[in-house]
């Protein structure tokens, strides 16, 4: 196969894996974004491909690593009240208020949990902090804290004490 021929075939594969992603319209997605992923992926894939072997699933995997991190870095939206000066709620006291006694179960539990989970579950799960924020506090980096919070929830759901509620007893 002639080199323009792949180099046709890696635009179509990497311009059809977005269209095919975009279509079910990812939360905070401009059509522009697509046009930029696009771009993105196939210059990647232009400086790297040298001394590669199954190509087309290393493509993929670019793709799909790609189009991961921009779901994650993708930045939240704002609300055209709240870019008003609406009063945004503090979301721990708007669950501490509407479900108490399932927050202060919540807040037991992750108590319980070892001094190393406690910190990064009470400030993604309860404060709501993304890792950019949590990793500026407590200088850890983002591997060690996605890890973290992923061991706390893996314990958190194993406590009896919220296992009975997920039970309704």
């Amino acid at each position: 196969m002639a080199w323009e021929q792949v180099q046709l075939w890696t635009y179509c594969f990497i311009r059809r894996y977005f269209l095919v992603k975009f279509v079910g319209k990812p939360p905070r997605s401009e059509a522009a974004d697509m046009e930029l992923l696009v771009e993105q992926v196939y210059k990647k894939v232009q400086k790297h491909h040298a001394g590669t072997t199954r190509y087309a699933s290393w493509v993929s995997v670019v793709c799909r690593n790609t189009f991961l991190n921009y779901l994650r870095d993708a930045p939240a939206l704002v609300s055209i009240e709240a870019a008003e000066g609406a009063m945004l709620q503090d979301r721990t006291q708007e669950a501490a208020h509407e479900f108490p006694i399932l927050f202060e179960a919540g807040l037991k539990a992750i108590n319980r949990l070892p001094g190393y989970l406690r910190e990064v579950a009470k400030l993604r799960l309860i404060e709501g902090y993304s890792y950019d924020e949590i990793a500026r506090q407590i200088s850890l980096p983002h591997s060690i804290l996605r890890s973290y919070s992923h061991k706390a929830r893996e314990k958190l759901s194993q406590d009896p004490v919220l296992v009975d509620f997920r039970r309704g007893s």
